[in-house]
């Protein structure tokens, strides 16, 4: 009996091998190289003088190198606006964790950003000096701007939902393409709100891409819808940002980076826009305009 249990056990030790054999499959890994490279974040927006750029590196998950955020030091970050050189100061002893800029640019009071090309260079020792550039038109004229209180009502589940409205239309340069992010905030926050043009494209943040170069007209209009509240204390604000090409292209690439994660494994990858040259990140511009509801 004892003989028996044991030619047993190794008759499924010697199945399961077999199955193994048959179950797995060795792929070989070819490695195509690492180029170590910065990584920029920069905005540059009308409404302020004082700008946070992000300068950091991009990581190696091949080699198990640490895949948190981290900064490079030494860099020197430099704009270029019509003939003038700024030159960013660099922030020491940044805490990645809680704050991802790591240098500062300050424009001198009154200095006008509007209607100009931008150009970016960053340089450091150890890595390819990386290069943007970037540019936004005239911002546009807003006319006709209408609230509706209580603009339309649907009922989902036995819920009656109401909703306010706004409607506007944008009188903007024909000779140029632009890219606008249209928003409702109340008290400073984005409001969950909707369109019913099928042109305009969700954002993240309760927004909507826009880009002229989709409509007919010369001023086109549009409707935001947005739950309707009968607090009295509300602060109801029309946002639109004037934006440039290279954000409306990178928004545009991080919403579709986001719906892909709905679909797990099956998802088929997307790559974020970036317009550095030499490197990695976004170099982008904007207007923004605020009309009180």
């Amino acid at each position: 009996m004892k003989f028996n249990t044991i030619y047993i056990v190794l008759a499924i030790l010697l199945i399961g091998s077999s199955c193994q054999d048959y179950l797995t499959k060795t792929i070989e890994f070819e490695d195509v190289g690492f180029e170590p490279q910065m990584v920029v974040n920069f905005k540059i927006t009308d409404s302020i003088e004082v700008f946070n750029i992000s300068i950091s590196k991009n990581v190696n998950y091949a080699n198990n190198a640490n895949p948190e955020y981290q900064f490079v030091e030494g860099a020197v970050v430099k704009l270029f606006i019509d003939g003038e050189t700024f030159t960013a100061e660099e922030q020491t002893g940044v805490d990645p964790t809680i704050n991802v800029y790591n240098h500062i640019l300050t424009l001198p009071d009154g200095f006008s950003l509007t209607n100009k090309q931008y150009e970016l260079e960053v340089t450091h020792p150890d890595y390819p000096t990386v290069r943007s550039s970037t540019y936004i038109p005239l911002s546009p004229t807003i006319e006709d701007i209408e609230f509706e209180k209580e603009a339309r009502t649907s009922t989902e589940f036995g819920y009656v939902n109401v909703q306010d409205a706004v409607r506007f239309r944008i009188n903007d340069n024909t000779e140029e393409t632009n890219y606008y992010v249209l928003q409702v905030l109340n008290n400073g926050f984005f409001l969950s709100s909707e369109m019913d043009d099928p042109l305009a494209e969700p954002t993240f943040l309760s927004g909507f891409l826009i880009s002229d170069a989709d409509y007919p007209v010369d001023d086109p209009e549009f409707t935001i819808y947005f739950q309707s509240f009968e607090d009295t204390e509300m602060e109801l604000v029309l946002q639109i940002k004037n934006i440039s090409e290279s954000e409306y292209l990178f928004l545009q690439s991080y919403e579709q980076y986001r719906s892909s994660q709905n679909f797990g494994f099956f998802a088929e990858p997307v790559t974020l826009f970036s317009n550095i040259e030499g490197g990695l990140g976004i170099f982008s511009a904007e207007q923004v305009q605020e009309f009180e509801l």
